[in-house]
């Protein structure tokens, strides 16, 4: 696919460094010639200096041919503007542009309509917004994502001393669930490294566990790797300071330090959960692991949004993870027995890559978890964890229907 990013900040240089690894012709364009210097060097993409919004700069940038144009430089205007003569000069048939200002949401012709100069809106203070939301709503959740219109949900936990399964296989996690209720655990991290979930794998205190399961069972399986926590600070200093009526603290100002701190601060005072929004990776990269429980990075929240816009359709949805190094796929089985490679065959008889895990299979209303026996029939919804986001174009050509598989 050829595409065309404009702005080459923190946003902009992650998309290009996604996209780039798949084959596609990547176009960045950006004011700063020594940025994008440094871009080109790290990355096989063709680079253009120059104000992003004009005619001439994105004529020369390649917009006739684009097949997608992503605005994601600091400045509203210059994304819609450009968007919107990408529109009407080069008719650009694909237009996704990060907008911050919620107003320009609101405007009909500008990012709502048929003929709107944007195709999707992305705005960051939204998405962070629901992405705490979600947070809030599962307690002990690293990380919640929507698969199948919601039905399914892909839950990231840190398992705790204490929790049931904590020093157990994974394959003891039904014999702890109720009856009618199941899981899958798609993948491990133990510390920076992945560890693939096998049925003899020991779940060990502090791994991060990704798990998959219908939405009506989250709380039920994360009820399963952590347990509840006690404030065990004095009791009088946590009244003093309302802590002990506090179950989550969000510290979400527009300052990294003060947020670090006062959610730092929280944390000592007993408050089981604490919150930080972190703007700048250096600092969100420092605190993982330590007092603060949750760090939000607004740049990977949105990079993870674009993504799902820019390769909607096939796969069906892709969820960046881990900082770009794994994805979440939700992949449709199309075609029959004869023109596709995995209608009619088992989940252990599917030729997926070393680092991908089948989650569950999503069939009509139902969520299947993909045990091993389980045959994929047309139109299923695959859940897919890949470790090593590098496999992802192995796993889009395995669900891809030719003329004959046989």
């Amino acid at each position: 696919m050829k595409i065309l990013i404009l702005g080459a900040g923190q946003v902009g240089s992650s998309v290009a460094a996604a996209l780039a690894s798949e084959n596609n012709d990547i176009t960045v364009v950006d004011t700063d010639a020594a940025r994008l210097r440094e871009l080109s060097e790290r990355l096989d993409i063709r680079t253009v200096v120059g104000h992003a919004s004009l005619p001439s700069v994105l004529g020369q940038a390649g917009a006739e041919d684009a097949e997608l144009l992503v605005a994601v430089t600091s400045s509203d205007e210059v994304n819609l503007v450009a968007c919107d003569v990408a529109r009407r000069r080069y008719r650009t048939p694909a237009r996704v542009a990060r907008v911050r200002e919620a107003e320009y949401l609101q405007l009909d012709g500008l990012t709502q309509g048929e003929n709107a100069a944007v195709s999707a809106a992305i705005s960051p203070e939204h998405l962070v917004c629901r992405h705490v939301e979600r947070l809030i709503e599962h307690p002990g959740a690293l990380q919640v994502l929507d698969f199948a219109e919601g039905r399914a949900q892909l839950v990231a936990v840190r398992a705790v001393p204490g929790g049931a399964l904590v020093g157990h296989q994974i394959k003891e996690l039904r014999n702890h669930l109720p009856t009618g209720v199941d899981a899958r655990v798609a993948a491990i991290y133990r510390g920076n490294r992945a560890v693939k979930p096998e049925g003899t794998t020991v779940i060990e205190a502090n791994d991060e566990v990704f798990f998959l399961a219908d939405r009506r069972d989250i709380l039920t399986v994360m009820n399963e790797l952590r347990r509840v926590e006690l404030d065990a600070a004095d009791e009088d200093l946590l009244r003093e300071e309302n802590i002990d009526q506090t179950d989550v603290y969000c510290a979400l100002t527009n300052d990294d330090e003060a947020n670090i701190l006062s959610a730092m601060l929280a944390k000592r005072l007993g408050c089981s959960r604490v919150i930080a929004l972190i703007n700048r990776p250096a600092y969100a990269d420092l605190v993982q692991g330590g007092p603060i429980d949750i760090a939000v990075s607004p740049q990977q929240v949105t990079l993870g949004a674009l993504l799902a816009h820019i390769r909607e359709g096939s796969p069906a949805r892709v969820h960046s993870l881990r900082r770009g190094a794994a994805e979440a796929i939700e992949a449709v089985a199309r075609g029959d027995g004869r023109t596709s490679r995995i209608i009619g065959r088992t989940v252990d008889e599917l030729d997926l890559p070393e680092t991908a895990t089948i989650g569950g299979i999503v069939r009509g209303e139902k969520l299947l978890i993909a045990h091993h026996d389980v045959v994929i029939e047309p139109e299923d919804h695959l859940i897919v964890f890949l470790m090593d986001k590098r496999q992802l174009p192995e796993v889009n050509a395995l669900f891809q229907a030719g003329a004959t598989w046989l």
